[in-house]
């Protein structure tokens, strides 16, 4: 649905994945943009509702005589359907109107919180008000983002902390070499946010104490006596290392090379390349940089001040600087902007030098200048902390692939060993969700005040999911209108039903994403009943910390013989025959994840189902069972990590 709002069908149709032709798209367009201005000006306000069913009726003769795909017309009755996005899309003819009800909107929001990062986005509250109003029939300018907007409004939990700062003072008389000691505390007493409850998410704020300790001698005038003054600090600050995940998927391996080209490489290329003799650094990687960090050369800071990188000024720059507004993301994965420090240069041959003694001189960046392969160098700056950007080595390897910059390089992108191209090798770092846990509670209650059914729920979703550039707000819907609302990705599963695995005729891979084994084959004591009896498979699970949503998937070709609830304690379970006598079971996942069906055959990778905790479990794991005949054997001697 993203471009819907502007009237631009053809880019919804893209969106959803249409692949009518474009001749049928242009006259969908043309059609029914036509007929609602038609009808607009004609009708009075009183008549909205009339306007909505019509317009409802003429995209289903449409449907009908050409063939709009089902999925459209959703998008219509929910972007179309409610006043704001309504009047948006039909090119504000009243601009008065449409202005002041986007600031009705802006104001409900703001008075939400006096913290920006955890209001309900701006789209949220208007996508649930043009449902409301469609479903009751009323008044396209029948809005009402207060109460919205309230209901979604987040709940702050404020805890005291002190700081203490403790000086100690130590004289010593010269002529007789007497001490005296004198030592004076104060107390700081700060009101900290520990807790966020927003629309969508429990978020925990974590705090740990920090100590400095600084010295100072001094003499008095007269020499007669002499003086030590020692200070010791101690603060609460946020504990940004509780809320890091390991990310073993974040984002995709490349494995084609783009041939597309800009002038920018042609004056910048060059200076690159002088500069990755002398110090080894890609010089895909610096080009790739001063494209993502100084916006093609075209920002304030790299076309006035030539840091095309985003250095800044830390205590240590004793050069220019100058102040910039700069994009970052918190120790929750919020995105906000500030005011920092950023290094300033004469020139731009002393801008790229810069860049490379900032990787030679920071202890941090090693590892990284030991990487020959592009692809491994970025990789190990993003896990240094180049940027706090979670997606950085995704974003800069895109730029690396998509214009071919590894032809700067000094080996033109080709690995000697092999005589081939450098190949990808999947970012593995960290990611800011271990303080944040899915909650749609509030959501919830709100569809449930309006009796709004499963579809209108979903079709919510929809609409939020499409307006969200981050595609995170629905991120792990675990609510009560169902799994289909969640737009969460399954770890290592791009489209959520398959993932990448080589498979070997006649061996097993390795059933989920995640990889540790928390409870082996064998006799040991039921952690739920406290029975000692036979554990017939392996228990595999992500870290404790890890919330992300993990797939279970077949580990060899076969027929699905058994899918669904079972009163057995394996809760939601999957079997599949693979043939020889050779059957594999995989229990306790998420309710209402399945994705296959008895008789379904499947290969090797196939997504069949979530990881969850139904059953009889103490905690979120798949367990596996490999059986021969009809008897449980150890999995582990079937398949291995590799």
């Amino acid at each position: 649905m993203s471009g819907f709002t502007d009237g631009n069908m053809l880019e919804v149709a893209r969106s959803i994945g249409n692949k009518a032709k474009d001749k049928v798209k242009d006259k969908i367009k043309k059609v029914i943009k036509h007929a609602v201005k038609k009808l607009i000006k004609k009708l009075v306000k009183k008549l909205a509702s009339m306007l909505m069913r019509a317009i409802m009726q003429l995209l289903g003769y449409l449907a009908a005589l050409i063939g709009i795909p089902a999925l459209i017309l959703a998008a219509v009755v929910i972007l179309v359907g409610g006043a704001i996005i309504f009047l948006m899309w039909l090119g504000g003819d009243d601009g008065d109107v449409s202005q002041n009800v986007t600031d009705a909107y802006t104001a409900a929001i703001v008075k939400t919180s006096e913290i920006e990062e955890y209001r309900p986005p701006i789209f949220v509250v208007q996508v649930i008000d043009s449902m409301r109003i469609t479903k009751a029939e009323l008044d396209i300018d029948d809005i009402d983002p207060e109460t919205i907007a309230n209901a979604l409004k987040p709940d702050l939990v404020y805890k005291n902390f002190t700081n203490t700062t403790t000086t100690t003072t130590t004289t010593t008389a010269i002529a007789d070499g007497s001490i005296t000691t004198k030592t004076n505390e104060s107390n700081t007493t700060l009101k900290l946010l520990t807790e966020a409850h927003t629309w969508n998410r429990d978020i925990m704020i974590p705090y740990k104490q920090e100590s400095s300790t600084a010295t100072t001698h001094y003499s008095s005038g007269d020499g007669q006596e002499s003086a030590t003054v020692t200070t010791t600090s101690t603060r609460w600050v946020k504990d940004v290392s509780a809320c890091l995940v390991s990310n073993s998927a974040s984002g995709s391996t490349i494995t084609t090379i783009g041939s597309k080209t800009n002038s920018f490489f042609d004056t910048w290329g060059p200076l690159a390349q002088k500069e990755s003799l002398e110090s080894g650094v890609p010089a895909s990687v610096t080009l790739a940089q001063a494209v993502l960090e100084g916006g093609w050369g075209t920002s304030e800071l790299a076309s006035k001040y030539y840091n095309f990188f985003g250095i800044k000024a830390d205590e240590s720059w004793t050069g220019s600087k100058v102040l910039m507004w700069t994009t970052e993301v918190s120790d929750e994965g919020v995105v906000y902007k500030e005011k920092a420090a950023f290094r300033a240069y004469q020139n731009a041959v002393e801008g790229f030098h810069d860049h490379t003694s900032f990787f030679l001189e920071n202890p941090r960046y090693q590892v990284a200048l030991t990487k020959s392969n592009p692809y491994e160098f970025v990789n190990e700056i993003a896990r240094a902390g180049y940027a706090t950007d979670p997606n950085y080595a995704t974003k800069l390897k895109n730029i690396m692939n998509s214009y071919n910059l590894f032809q700067y390089d000094a080996n033109s992108g080709i690995n000697p060993d092999t005589g081939e191209h450098w190949e990808d090798v999947t970012y593995v770092g960290n990611i800011f969700d271990g303080c944040s846990t899915p909650n749609f509670t509030k959501f919830d209650k709100l569809m449930q005040k309006y009796d709004f059914t499963q579809e209108d729920v979903e079709l919510i979703a929809e609409g939020i999911n499409e307006n969200d550039e981050t595609k995170t707000l629905m991120l792990g819907y675990n609510g009560i209108f169902g799994i289909g609302l969640s737009d969460t990705t399954l770890v290592g599963s791009e489209d959520g039903t398959s993932v990448p695995v080589q498979a070997i005729a006649g061996q097993m891979v390795w059933p989920t994403t995640a990889t540790y084994v928390t409870s082996n084959f064998g006799m040991r004591t039921n952690p739920v009943s406290g029975v000692y009896k036979l554990h017939k498979g392996v228990d595999i699970a992500p870290a404790n910390s890890d919330k992300r949503d993990y797939p279970n998937i077949a580990a060899m070709d076969g027929i699905v013989t058994v899918a669904g609830y079972s009163e057995d304690g394996y809760g939601y379970k999957v079997v599949i025959d693979h043939g020889g006598g050779i059957e594999t079971l995989y229990a306790h996942m998420k309710a209402n994840s399945l994705k296959v069906t008895v008789g379904q055959e499947v290969t090797a990778g196939t997504v069949l189902g979530t990881m969850g905790e139904t059953g009889n479990v103490d905690g979120r794991h798949l367990h596996f069972e490999v059986h021969v005949k009809g008897e449980p054997v150890n999995p582990l001697l079937y398949v291995s990590r590799e």
